[in-house]
C-alpha cells in the first residue's frame, strides 16, 4: 500500500525533504499559499492544496504522516515587533490549523512530525550540554519554540504520535546562513562573530534530512528530538575551520553591535548559542553521515 504524506512547508529543508519522500515512494500531497511557486521547486506532487480548512482536512484524513516545517525565516531579517508577530503567526496558526484537520479526522495520521529549534532552551550563557528534558528558556524565541511545539503536542489527544524536531543551525551549500557565512572569506575578510567563544550548534542538511525520514518510519521515536551535530564547537572553531577548508585568513570578527544595529533582538541567534545533546537520536538508531565540521565543509564546499 502507497503511503500519503501531507507536507507543508517548501523552504530550503522542505524541497530536499520532498525529493526523498518521492524516492521512497510516497504520495505526497503540499500544503502552500503560492502553488504555482510550489509546482517548480517541487514538481510532481501528488496534490497541491492551498492553506482552506476544507482542502486540509480533506487531505489529513487518511494520511500516514504530516510534516509541518511552515514558518517565516528567523535568521537574516530584523526583529521588529511586527515581525516578532509574523514569526509567530506563522508558526502557531499553522501548527493549530494542522492539528485541528487532525483531531476532525476519521482516519488519523500515524505521526506528525513538528519542526521546533534549539532555541527552544534560550540565551543563556553557560556550558551546559540541553538534552530534550531540559526545560525552555525564557527569552522570545524559546517563548516561540515552547507554544509552537505546544500546538503540535496536541494532536497526541487523537492518539498521533509527535515528534517535534529541535534544528539547531541547518548548513546547506545553496540557501540558509552558510553562503551568507562564507561571503566575507572569499574576500578575504573572514571571522568568528564577537569573540567567538559562543557555542556553535549546527546540522548539515543532508542529515537533519535523515533525522526527519527516520522520525518518519520509526515508530519508537516519540517527543523532542535534537537535530544537532555531535560534535560540540564555538563559534570561532567553525569560523577556523571554514578559513582552512578555503584556505582563507579567518581572524576578522565580526562586531557583535553591527549585527545588533542591522538584526536587533534577532541578532541573538547569531551572537549566542547553546551546546545540545544528540544521545537521544543516536540511541534510536540515527548515524550521522557528517559528524564533525570539517567533513561536513569539505563535502558542502566541494
Amino acid at each position: 500500500m502507497i503511503k500519503r504524506i501531507v507536507l507543508s512547508g517548501s523552504g530550503m529543508v522542505g524541497k530536499m525533504l520532498f525529493k526523498e519522500l518521492q524516492k521512497r515512494g510516497y504520495e505526497i500531497t503540499i500544503v502552500t499559499r503560492d502553488i504555482e511557486s510550489v509546482k517548480k521547486s517541487c514538481p510532481n506532487a501528488t496534490n497541491y492544496i492551498l492553506w482552506d480548512e476544507t482542502q486540509l482536512d480533506k487531505s489529513i484524513d487518511g494520511a500516514y504522516g504530516v510534516i509541518n516545517l511552515a514558518g517565516a525565516p528567523i535568521a537574516g531579517r530584523k526583529w521588529t515587533k511586527e515581525y516578532k508577530n509574523t514569526l509567530t503567526e506563522s508558526r502557531i496558526r499553522t501548527t493549530r490549523q494542522i492539528v485541528s484537520s487532525i483531531n476532525k479526522s476519521r482516519v488519523k495520521p500515524v505521526v506528525l512530525i513538528n519542526a521546533s529549534a534549539i532555541g527552544y532552551y534560550g540565551t543563556r550563557n553557560t556550558k551546559k550540554i540541553f538534552d530534550e528534558n531540559d526545560n525552555a528558556g525564557s527569552d522570545f524565541l524559546a517563548k516561540l519554540c515552547e507554544a509552537w511545539e505546544n500546538e503540535a503536542n496536541n494532536a497526541k489527544k487523537s492518539k498521533v504520535r509527535v515528534v517535534t524536531i529541535r534544528s539547531a543551525i541547518i548548513l546547506d551549500k545553496i540557501e540558509g546562513s552558510l553562503p551568507k557565512i562564507l561571503s566575507p572569506f572569499k574576500y578575504f575578510i573572514g571571522g568568528p562573530i564577537g569573540n567567538g567563544r559562543q557555542p556553535f550548534s549546527w546540522i548539515h542538511i543532508d542529515d537533519e534530512i535523515g533525522v526527519i525520514l527516520l522520525a518518519l518510519e520509526n515508530p519508537k521515536i516519540n517527543g523532542a528530538i535534537n537535530v544537532s551535530s555531535p560534535q560540540q564547537i564555538s563559534n570561532k572553531f567553525f569560523a577556523n575551520s571554514i578559513g582552512t577548508i578555503l584556505n582563507r585568513p579567518s581572524f576578522l570578527p565580526v562586531p557583535s553591535f553591527v549585527l545588533s544595529l542591522l538584526y536587533g533582538e534577532g541578532a541573538q541567534v547569531l551572537t549566542t548559542g547553546v551546546n545540545v545533546s544528540s544521545k537521544k537520536i543516536e540511541g534510536l538508531g540515527y548515524k550521522f553521515k557528517f559528524g564533525d565540521i570539517l567533513t561536513a565543509l569539505k563535502d558542502l564546499l566541494k
